[in-house]
Order: structure tokens, then C-alpha cells, then sequence
């Protein structure tokens, strides 16, 4: 798993980072099947958006809709937390 950070190395003013970092470890604890996969594959996606200062609305987008496919139980509802969550703190930066 990586660590999280804006590529200019300067701490974040808020803690997307550590949300995104959460999604990361919380997928990993998924099972093998395919939406799982993509899923992880997503999040990783997020991650990249994040480090690279990119737009995160698309990669949150993505995220969503695989985590939409998976079944509830086991990880799911602290992974649709962490998500919930995220996107509050991203609403509150944005303004």
C-alpha cells in the first residue's frame, strides 16, 4: 500500500489523504472476485488522482459506482463510510 500524499510533499489542510489511504486498506481486505478487483483497481485510480493533484470528481465517480456493485456485509459498510466521508470533506475544502 502506498502512502497517500499531494505530490508537493506539503501536508494536506485537510485528511483526504488519510480517507483515501482508508479506502486503500479497507479494499485490500476484499475478497477475489471481480467486482472486488475493480473496486481496488478504482481506488488506486483515486489514489494516483490525488498524488498527481489531479480532479477527483471522475476517479470518485468510479469509485462509487464499483463500490455500488458490491454486496453488503463484511468491509463494505466501513468502505461506504470512508466514502460518505471523503466526499464531505472534499464538498467542505471546495468552498
Amino acid at each position: 500500500m502506498s502512502d497517500v500524499q499531494p505530490q508537493d510533499g506539503a501536508p494536506a489542510e485537510s485528511s483526504v489523504p488519510q480517507r483515501v489511504a482508508e479506502l486503500q486498506r479497507y479494499a485490500g481486505w476484499l475478497g477475489n472476485n471481480p467486482d472486488a478487483a475493480r473496486l481496488r483497481t478504482s481506488v488506486g485510480g483515486l489514489a494516483r488522482a490525488l498524488q498527481n493533484g489531479d480532479d477527483l470528481l471522475n476517479p470518485l465517480r468510479t469509485v462509487q459506482a464499483h463500490l455500488d456493485r458490491l454486496t453488503a456485509g463484511g468491509v463494505t459498510p466501513l468502505l461506504r463510510r470512508s466514502m460518505r466521508i471523503l466526499r464531505v470533506e472534499l464538498e467542505a475544502s471546495r468552498s
